[in-house]
């Protein structure tokens, strides 16, 4: 793969912490998982940040989206308008 000088979002998914289920997680948590698919989520996103660097935007979902769900409605909207809700660590 040879970078260019756009980046690339990929959808993850919070599996990455499914390890610790009794709080929520963020950015400079450790990721710890329970399963296969947790493991294969991170090594996805070591792998772009790796080769992408700062152009590599991450994005956990909590749960799997349809194309046309309110959720993504909602971040397309968002998005469209400027203005997208997110969480900051505390």
């Amino acid at each position: 793969m040879q970078p260019t000088a756009e980046g690339l979002i990929y959808l993850s998914s919070v599996n990455v912490f499914d390890d610790v289920l009794d709080r929520p997680h963020y950015e400079g948590d450790v990721r710890a998982y329970r399963n296969g698919y947790g493991q294969f989520k991170i090594r996805c996103e070591d792998l772009l940040r790796e080769r992408l660097g700062d152009r590599a935007i991450i994005l956990r979902t909590p749960f799997v989206w349809g194309r046309g769900s309110p959720r993504v409605r909602e971040i397309a909207a968002g998005c469209k308008a400027g203005q997208l809700h997110v969480y900051k660590t505390f």
